[in-house]
């Protein structure tokens, strides 16, 4: 009974290791005769007294050949090896998730088929398993490479991952709501799932609890180091202010200013820009950028001043005000010019009518045509616009018949106008 049951186990599951409790089950798979049959007991004293086959060595030499496993133990830590060095061969690492089991497909060796590799690696971590009074053991595992500690495993994991999205998207300005996707071949398969945004903040809530309360060992000392030397933006606001300086530069890169419109948001889908500026509102982003810096000069770092400045950004938001009205100013002039003389005069209440829109007929210089001159009087007429509160420029535009609302004018002569330290973006 014994040699037959151990045939069909070895036929049925592809081994011998057979558990201690193993009872023959009743189903077609095994002969009626040899059900309820205790074969998983009768191993166990074949291991241990030499149930059998003591002082048998035919007996024995017939089990050998058959693959008996006299040590469990021993062929589970072999196990255990072959299914490490497979998983280390597809995946470039030991970094084995806790619920991770081998699949019963190629190339995995069909002895590992089903293991839960996950839950071993964590009891070897654990509870010394397989490793316990076997020095020799370990050794084999080192030279392996596993990773002995959980909290070291996890660092590594996520230095790791903060390279590779590095690689992708050319910084480490990682959002909160980030997780690494599953269908995106550029990342390793057991980074997949991991969200990563909540890692970034963890990290940084972690340095700035532990300087309160001057909790910094040395081994959190070498974490930080390492983190620091890949260039890891520990300041959500720096890095905020870093993600915003770069849309900007690749906005200019596409359209070669920076007169960005305070409603315009980057276009989700588009090609001109890297994914995770997709559906940022940059124009609103940029507008209360220049606001928070005139009471705060400190908002910025001097590396990203001196990056704006190199693509034409004015963060003073009188001087911008100044290049919008050298902008607009004189094609206001020349194009209500052109209007009244057409026209015979401007409107009776001294302006041009809001819908007017320079036609592309004759008399319209070409660079006019399809302005918002309407637009333009309007604003100026009623918001002071264009001007930046200076009474020689009101007069400029009064002198060809343009009028202006008393209450206007006067804030412009007085130098309180509304619009003095800004105007509308263009259109």
């Amino acid at each position: 009974k014994v040699w037959e049951s151990l045939v069909r186990y070895k036929k049925l599951y592809g081994n011998l290791v057979i558990p201690h409790g193993f009872v023959v089950p009743q189903n077609d798979q095994w002969p009626s005769h040899l059900w309820d049959f205790g074969l998983g007991q009768r191993v166990r004293n074949i291991r241990s007294i030499g149930l059998y086959v003591k002082n048998d060595p035919f007996r024995i030499e017939m089990l050998n050949d058959l693959g008996f496993v006299w040590d469990d133990n021993e062929w589970r830590f072999k196990q255990t090896v072959q299914a490490l060095k497979t998983y280390k061969r597809i995946y470039g690492n030991l970094s084995v998730n806790v619920a991770f089991t081998v699949p019963e497909e190629e190339p995995w060796p069909e002895m590992t088929w089903g293991v839960n590799l996950g839950e071993r690696v964590h009891n070897i971590r654990a509870h010394d398993l397989h490793i316990k009074n076997y020095p020799e053991r370990k050794k084999v595992l080192d030279q392996l490479g596993f990773v002995w500690s959980d909290e070291l495993w996890r660092f590594s994991h996520f230095v790791q991952a903060l390279k590779i999205y590095k690689e992708i998207h050319g910084n480490m300005l990682v959002p909160r709501s980030f997780v690494i996707p599953f269908d995106d071949p550029r990342w390793p398969r057991a980074f997949r799932g991991v969200r990563l945004g909540e890692r970034v903040l963890r990290w940084r809530r972690k340095k700035r609890d532990d300087n309160k309360e001057l909790r910094v060992g040395l081994q959190l000392a070498k974490q930080r180091k390492e983190l620091n030397d890949i260039g890891f933006p520990w300041s959500g606001r720096k890095a905020l202010m870093e993600k915003l300086v770069s849309c900007i530069e690749a906005f200019h890169s596409v359209y070669g200013h920076t007169k960005i419109h305070y409603r315009y948001t980057i276009p989700e889908g588009s090609e001109d820009y890297p994914k995770q500026f997709w559906g940022m509102p940059l124009g609103e982003r940029q507008r209360r950028l220049r606001v928070r810096w005139q009471s705060n000069k400190r908002l910025l770092s001097p590396e990203h001043v001196e990056r704006l400045r190199a693509v034409g950004f004015g963060l003073d938001i009188v001087s911008n005000a100044k290049v919008v009205s050298n902008e607009h100013l004189p094609k206001i002039l020349e194009g209500s010019r052109i209007y009244a003389e057409k026209e015979g005069n401007f409107s009776r209440s001294g302006g041009i009518p809001k819908a007017f829109v320079v036609p592309n007929e004759t008399g319209w210089p070409p660079d006019l045509v399809g302005y918002n001159l309407g637009v333009r009087v309007h604003r100026m007429r009623y918001r002071g616009c264009y001007l930046n509160n200076d009474p020689d420029k009101l007069r400029l535009v009064e002198n060809i018949g343009i009028r202006f609302p008393k209450a206007v004018a006067g804030r412009i002569l007085n130098g309180t106008s509304s619009s003095s330290s800004s105007s509308p973006p263009p259109a």
